[in-house]
């Protein structure tokens, strides 16, 4: 028989970013904090976005922190529908690979183009999935 290898136990993690656009904003912007004994890895971003008629999504981006460095990862969310006249839909999801260091906070942002709000004035909810691994984990592959 090899050598033993210290297998460290996986977590499932899931997180929803749920934010309705408030009139005079921009952007939508929600966060969560990684616990302080734990690495994330996030494997899938997916993400159903609401606009009102005439304005356009223009950025879904997630920020991570690694080594103290910060990180603004771009998701491709296309526009998929109009719905009754009155909304714009975006919808998509990507796999990714990103990790995110103990004890530090993930930010998922989503702009758009004006700032104004007419009823409707929409929703965004962004759809993060991975893993959760102990800090003493030797490797982060799965």
């Amino acid at each position: 028989m090899g050598p033993r290898i210290n297998v460290f136990k996986r977590e499932p993690f899931q997180f929803t970013a749920r934010a309705d656009w408030q009139d005079g904003k921009l952007q939508t912007d929600v966060t969560f904090d990684v616990p302080r004994d734990k690495r994330l890895v996030i494997e899938n971003i997916s993400a159903t976005l609401e606009a009102p008629i005439g304005q356009e999504i223009t950025a879904t981006q997630v920020r991570t922190v690694v080594n103290n460095v910060v990180a603004w990862h771009s998701v491709f969310v296309p526009k998929t529908a109009t719905f009754e006249n009155k909304l714009n839909v975006y919808s998509g999801g990507q796999r990714v690979r990103l990790y995110a260091d103990p004890g530090t906070t993930v930010n998922i942002l989503v702009s758009r183009n004006s700032s104004q709000c007419t009823f409707p004035c929409g929703t965004t909810l962004v759809f993060i999935s991975g893993y959760l691994l102990p800090v003493k984990s030797p490797s982060l592959a799965p």
